[in-house]
């Protein structure tokens, strides 16, 4: 009897035990992942680590850019977001979980990333190709003025007179061009590519007119598009590194010819006439897609060389991603 008693006491402890652990493991830490316009960053690596910096969970964010880890036991954890793929930096943010019975059991973290400005597409150059058109004085004479006006700083103003002037002279290619671009180069992607679309149309031989076009494509995220645009751009003036390298990034990232995407980088980072940090980055992105890890990590070296003025913080980041890249390749 005293057994049974004791049998039944043990059974009932333990019953208790796993009861409460199950209490403490019901927390979750969820949120979103924004860039700095709000706009949801989807498919960026979200990383949980323990407070002894051991990684215990790993997930892609949804089209919303929403994450949520659950099951966690109290204590401190850190949110890591790696936004591999992108021009954004990555971001952490340390959070407590306590008990649930306190209140804290649902930790909500946002995360808004920065753009990183080392890892900028070159930006279109306002006055490029010369086209010669028959155009009516006074749209000629708004188009001079909008160019003094921009280059005096005065955008909205010289913005308003090339609207002026594509007014008076709907195929004024100039104007088309030059409105197009400040859209670009002040990131109205949306606004920008309709009249590069309307320019290249009137002048399909201006290779920095495709080069906006598909930058405006890129930054849009219409890869196929994008590909397009620096396709016409690289084939009318092939020996520019900069369009070979937005065609690389953005065959990389439409992701169905990998190969070329990497004959493009290559071709890119041979016509710069110095080392560009921004051509081993992507070639370290491309590598790890293409499952080269070495290779990645060995870009990413040179990445890591070709900027000396990376913070210790930095470096350290960026040596740990190298020993990820290597040790994934080992298994």
């Amino acid at each position: 009897m005293k057994v049974r008693v004791l049998v039944v006491a043990v059974v009932s402890l333990l019953m208790f035990s796993a009861i409460a652990h199950a209490q403490l493991r019901v927390a979750s830490i969820e949120g979103f992942i924004y860039d700095e316009n709000r706009v949801p960053v989807y498919n960026a690596y979200v990383e949980l680590y323990d407070e002894i910096d051991r990684m215990i969970d790993r997930q892609r964010s949804t089209n919303s850019g929403r994450y949520i880890f659950r099951g966690m036991e109290n204590g401190r954890y850190v949110v890591v977001v790696k936004p591999f793929g992108t021009n954004l930096l990555g971001e952490s943010q340390s959070v407590v979980v306590t008990d649930p019975r306190l209140g804290n059991n649902n930790v909500f973290l946002d995360f808004r990333l920065r753009v990183d400005k080392r890892f900028v597409v070159k930006k279109p150059v306002l006055v490029g190709t010369v086209f010669a058109q028959d155009v009516p004085a006074e749209a000629r004479d708004q188009y001079k003025l909008s160019l003094e006006d921009i280059d005096a700083k005065r955008n909205d103003k010289g913005m308003s007179e090339l609207q002026k002037a594509i007014e008076i002279f709907p195929t004024y290619f100039d104007a088309l061009t030059a409105l197009g671009k400040m859209h670009v180069i002040l990131k109205n992607y949306d606004k920008g590519y309709p009249l590069l679309i309307r320019a290249v149309d009137i002048n399909r031989k201006c290779p920095d007119c495709f080069y906006s076009l598909g930058l405006a494509f890129y930054k849009l995220k219409e890869y196929p598009s994008a590909v397009l645009s620096a396709e016409a751009a690289t084939q009318l003036q092939p020996q520019s590194p900069e369009y070979h390298f937005l065609l690389g990034m953005a065959l990389r990232l439409k992701a169905d010819d990998l190969p070329r995407a990497e004959k493009e980088l290559l071709a890119a980072k041979s016509l710069f006439k110095e080392p560009d940090p921004d051509i081993y980055m992507e070639l370290s992105l491309l590598y790890n897609k293409m499952d080269r890890n070495e290779d990645a990590a060995k870009a990413l070296e040179s990445y890591v060389k070709a900027m000396p003025d990376l913070s210790k913080e930095e470096k350290q980041g960026y040596k740990e991603t190298i020993d990820k890249l290597r040790n994934a390749k080992s298994k």
